[in-house]
């Protein structure tokens, strides 16, 4: 069972999916290079967990209860080395995650799901550092922006990892009230990004297709 979460980076999408996970009671370790974003961070959670409470989506009880669930670290091993499930959140840098993945792959348990918040960069890719026994445990878990009020999270089923495995992911999102989209193919955009490109693109070009009709 997946019960303590690190998420590396503590930017827009990264504390938000830090804060979505400590509404829940889980307890989060939130890393970030930047040691200035680390001690400014704390006070942009608490504002979006009063406008949770403003909003009646939480009590107003719940907020320093999530608040005490999340830890901040400048060290990344620090960060990672007691976690069940450890999410990037990094800049979508091909060289920078797969050397991020080798390090998590380091200093992380033997049972330790690595996962990434992409949604344009290929899995294989990512994993090309780690090891051959991290790979059956290394999943994308692509979140929507702001993670912690859009429901939607797509989660990667390629064939690099068990059935199992990936049964525990899913459940650690159906507790915290996420809907699961199970993607089979590394393609880029994913699923919901490209049903958007689509629809964009037939918005934008419904006066030529008409003049086909």
């Amino acid at each position: 069972m997946i019960k303590k979460i690190a998420v590396i980076g503590a930017g827009t999408m990264g504390h938000s999916i830090a804060l979505n996970f400590s509404i829940y009671g889980y307890d989060v370790n939130l890393y970030d290079t930047n040691s200035t974003r680390i001690a400014n961070v704390e006070e942009e959670i608490k504002d979006e967990l009063e406008f949770l409470a403003e909003e009646e989506f939480i009590e107003p009880s719940e907020i320093m209860k999530a608040l005490s669930n999340i830890h901040y670290f400048t060290d990344l091993q620090e960060a990672v080395m007691d976690r069940d499930y450890v999410i990037e959140a990094a800049p979508e840098i091909l060289k920078l995650k797969q050397e991020l993945f080798q390090k998590l792959d380091e200093f992380c348990l033997d049972h330790t799901i690595l996962a990434s918040n992409t949604s344009s960069l290929n899995l294989e890719s990512m994993m090309a550092l780690i090891s051959n026994d991290r790979r059956k445990k290394m999943i994308v878990n692509h979140w929507y922006n702001p993670g912690h009020i859009m429901p939607i999270v797509e989660l990667s089923f390629f064939g690099n990892m068990p059935e199992d495995i990936y049964l525990k992911v899913e459940h650690l999102y159906k507790s915290i009230n996420k809907q699961c989209v199970k993607v089979l193919k590394d393609v880029p955009g994913l699923v919901a990004n490209r049903i958007q490109q689509e629809r964009y693109f037939l918005l934008s070009n419904k006066e030529l297709l008409l003049q086909k009709i």
